[in-house]
């Protein structure tokens, strides 16, 4: 059964796929344990000292598995850029290029994807903490994977904070 299931969500995740994208096998769900309103949760959670974190190529564990994107054209990241961010989307690829010592299409890439999906989300919910009156404590780990083309990917702080490296 397990290899059936696993098969199924292959394909899934294959037919969600598309360039630039990073198909998630599994969404969280809402129930009557989960608050609906992060606002109304900090409060609640407030005065208790919250870290919250992201990794400076949150993307690199998704986009490194596709080898269409280690690939990818500068001018097939222009194009996401411009669809994602309009008028701006230019200046936002030059800037992501020269960020780095070797700015490519693909790290540009994995850059926009911690920019717009990541570290935002992550800033925004330190902020509504600090409001509710709580003290967050925030972090970028640029710490890198020494595998190629992952960089300080998702989840990658983990183990720095389980103490756990194996």
């Amino acid at each position: 059964p397990i290899d059936s299931l696993l098969s199924v969500q292959g394909k899934l995740l294959a037919a969600k796929a598309s360039f630039g994208t990073i198909p998630v096998p599994a969404y969280p769900m809402q129930d009557s344990q989960v608050p609906s309103d992060l606002a109304e949760a900090a409060l609640r959670f407030a005065p208790n000292p919250l870290m919250i974190g992201w990794t400076r190529e949150e993307g690199g564990a998704f986009l490194a598995s596709d080898p269409r994107m280690l690939k990818v054209s500068a001018d097939q990241v222009l194009t996401t850029f411009k669809e994602l961010f309009g008028v701006s989307g230019p200046i936002r690829y030059t800037r992501a290029l020269k960020r780095r010592l070797s700015g490519t299409p693909y790290t540009s890439m994995v850059d926009m994807v911690t920019d717009k999906y990541f570290k935002p989300g992550a800033i925004r919910a330190a902020k509504l903490y600090s409001r509710a009156g709580g003290t967050p404590y925030t972090f970028q780990l640029d710490y890198p994977s020494p595998m190629p083309n992952v960089g300080a990917c998702h989840c990658f702080d983990i183990p720095f904070w389980l103490g756990n490296f194996e």
